[in-house]
This record gives C-alpha cells, sequence and structure tokens, in this order.
C-alpha cells in the first residue's frame, strides 16, 4: 500500500489516489481501518501541510509529487466498501491418469473496509501569484529591518 507523505513528514497510508485534470483536483482515497491514528480532517485542511504531497511506494520509492493542492473540498466516507472480492474455494481437479488439472483454492472471505475519499482543490494561478507575493514581501520586510537594525 502506499503512503502519502506531507510537508512535515507525516505518512498517511492510501488505497488510490487520483488526479482530476476537468476540475483541477486531487482524490485521495484511504481505507479507514490503516488511518485510525491520524485526524484527517485537522491534516487536510492545513494548507501549510498540503503544498507539496509526495506519493511514496512501501519500499521507499517515489511515485509522484502533487504540489499547490490548498482546499479541502470534500471528505465522504463509503461504509462496507467491498477492498477484495470473496474467493470461493474448490478441491484440486485431478484427470483419469492422475495428473492435477486444476490446483486446489481456499476460500478467502470478502475485505470489508469503510472507504473515505478526500477531495482537494488545487491553487489558482492566481493564488499562487499572492502567495510568492506575501513571501517576496515577507523576506523584503526582514531584509529591511536587518539593514535598518544594523
Amino acid at each position: 500500500m502506499s503512503r502519502l507523505v506531507t510537508m512535515t513528514g507525516i505518512s498517511v497510508p492510501v488505497f488510490n489516489v487520483i488526479r482530476n485534470q476537468n476540475v483541477p483536483s486531487l482524490e485521495v482515497q484511504i481505507l479507514q481501518s490503516q488511518a485510525q491514528e491520524i485526524d484527517l480532517l485537522k491534516l487536510f485542511k492545513t494548507e501549510s501541510e498540503l503544498s507539496t504531497l509526495t506519493l511514496m511506494s512501501d519500499q521507499g520509492i517515489l511515485e509522484n509529487q502533487y504540489m499547490n493542492y490548498s482546499k479541502l473540498d470534500t471528505y465522504n466516507i463509503q461504509n462496507d466498501y467491498i477492498v477484495k472480492e470473496a474467493i470461493g474455494g474448490w478441491s484440486a481437479i485431478v484427470d483419469e491418469e492422475g495428473h492435477t488439472v486444476s490446483e486446489e483454492v481456499t476460500a478467502e472471505p470478502a475485505l470489508i473496509d469503510n472507504l473515505i475519499t478526500i477531495r482537494l482543490l488545487k491553487k489558482s494561478d492566481l493564488e499562487r501569484k499572492v502567495d510568492n507575493n506575501v513571501q517576496l514581501i515577507d523576506a523584503m520586510s526582514v531584509a529591511l529591518a536587518q539593514i535598518m537594525g544594523g
């Protein structure tokens, strides 16, 4: 299972991540049993956490990086989501000569969990420009204060 890592290093196990190009947004699907310790609403409302999201595999390999997502748009919970279908078991099938035609398959129950879907909106060009200007003004204020203060 992949993990989504925020700017401050908080790691969230994700079931699926979908980027929507029509409405610039990112849809993150999380199994509730995998993220019980994390306050997802609080985490995904914090803009500074969402400025850069990194999708990492279990082996620590970078899969993708998502930038400039800032607004929590929707938060949905789908109860009793079937993560994995049940498998009906059957015994091995052997032909007349004693050769195995089909291996034995053991039955497995369905894996059911609650699926949390979080949709994040991407910052508009204007919002990114305003953020850049605010950072520039802050840097200039610090520089002027250092010059004036000696």
